[in-house]
């Protein structure tokens, strides 16, 4: 009988994998629209970088709140409610668009809540990703959900670049909206297992103290907190990468369609990355493999900077294939230590403090990326003449020489002052297994 149920859940988790990654994927259509209708109607890399900081800075502040949700509520609700949301969020943009009556302050304000949503739906279903999955797929699954970052990178771009001249800004938004209806439809009709502890049985003192439980457990483990701070200070240094490729592009190319194009062929990457953790999961010094493969990624940052402006978009799409492949191959084998390492009762408490921990200083990265490249990196540019690269703008100088120095400090700083932390190096083996 147990197995049965196992099988059950196995299958039902199938369905809401293909929807979770489908709903993604048509997330980062929307994403490419709006970048591209924002950096179009004002050319200013602070307002797009502010729309990823709309995108991302809520959702974050959600987080500490969000994983004791994921953990008391009943599950099938909360997410059904979150796409109906997201979904109606996607139908208002639409609306706003086709009567040109979308503003900055709508964009920020709709973004604003989807992100809400988005964080909540994320945590719930990784969360209930250890309950359905048997453990001996524990490792592949974790490798897999990175398949809707790959959606988001590979195929939103593309197909987003290809249909905006057919389908205009609003028929790419609404087949992102097209696919909350079909994760709202998936959500109706599988079963899903219920939560260990229901949110009404705890009293107000109980609940105060499951909202801290996230907290305590991370803090109280010396190796699962440095690893997290080492991930928030990565994703800052990195980050300049995925806010500042599509403007980028724009200047290198001046065509939406090849900037789709190649992101996409960038982030055939993660694909690659996630296909080698499915096919040989790592089983064993997984904290050495998350540092090696940050230590590759920094390095493909660093070549893809310098080469940028004086070769050409396809270097840009080789290096950040290479980069965006260590990338998941680092997020994989770090989601399955996390998924291991963490009892399944309180998996949405902690991994949504693991997530507040690592993406931490993402929104001040995206704060800091218009002003650094408009205010510090350019005017270093201004009337000068660089040998052979006469066609290549101020704009793109900056930006590429702020993701190089970004590149530097996590290859010359971040990843050698690791070494200095035992505890880091042995939490596989200090911390018990729970999957």
């Amino acid at each position: 009988m147990i197995k049965d149920q196992q099988d059950t859940h196995w299958n039902a988790f199938r369905w809401l994998y293909a929807s979770e990654m489908l709903s993604v994927t048509g997330t980062g259509l929307t994403a490419f629209a709006l970048g591209a209708w924002v950096y179009a109607t004002t050319g200013d890399t602070t307002a797009f970088a502010l729309l990823s900081v709309a995108a991302i800075l809520p959702g974050h502040l959600l987080l500490p709140v969000s994983g004791v949700l994921a953990d008391l509520l009943p599950r099938r609700r909360v997410m059904w409610a979150c796409n109906l949301m997201a979904g109606t969020c996607a139908v208002v943009l639409i609306v706003l668009l086709a009567g040109q009556n979308l503003s900055m302050g709508f964009v920020y304000i709709l973004l604003s809540i989807s992100a809400l949503c988005r964080t909540l739906q994320w945590i719930t279903f990784t969360a209930t990703m250890t309950q359905m999955v048997p453990s001996r797929h524990l490792g592949r699954m974790s490798a897999l959900i990175y398949i809707g970052e790959a959606g988001q990178q590979i195929l939103a771009p593309m197909v987003a670049a290809l249909l905006l001249p057919w389908l205009s800004y609003t028929g790419v938004i609404g087949l992102d909206a097209g696919t909350f209806v079909f994760a709202l439809v998936v959500l109706s009709i599988i079963p899903l297992p219920g939560v260990l502890q229901h949110i009404r049985d705890l009293t107000r003192d109980q609940l105060r103290s499951e909202l801290v439980l996230g907290w305590r457990f991370i803090f109280r483990r010396k190796g699962l907190l440095l690893l997290q701070v080492f991930f928030a200070i990565s994703q800052f240094l990195g980050g300049f990468l995925p806010i500042l490729t599509l403007p980028a592009l724009m200047e290198l190319t001046g065509s939406e369609t090849t900037t789709g194009l190649t992101m996409g062929a960038a982030g055939l990457g993660l694909i690659v990355g996630t296909g080698v953790l499915v096919i040989r999961p790592r089983n064993h010094h997984r904290v050495r493999a998350t540092i090696w493969c940050d230590v590759a990624s920094s390095v493909s940052l660093l070549v893809l900077s310098l080469g940028a402006p004086f070769i050409g978009a396809w270097w840009v799409g080789l290096w950040g294939f290479i980069f965006l492949m260590c990338h998941a191959m680092e997020s994989g084998i770090s989601q399955d230590l996390w998924q291991r390492k963490v009892p399944v009762a309180i998996q949405g408490r902690v991994f949504a403090i693991r997530r507040f921990i690592s993406w931490s200083l993402v929104p001040v990265c995206y704060v800091l990326a218009g002003p650094l490249v408009e205010d510090v990196f350019a005017p270093l540019y201004q009337g000068i003449d660089l040998p052979g690269v006469s066609q290549v703008s101020v704009k793109l100088m900056a930006i590429v020489s702020l993701m190089a120095v970004g590149a530097m400090l996590r290859l010359c700083v971040l990843a050698p002052s690791t070494l200095v932390f035992k505890s880091l190096w042995t939490l596989e083996d200090d911390l018990p297994d729970y999957a």
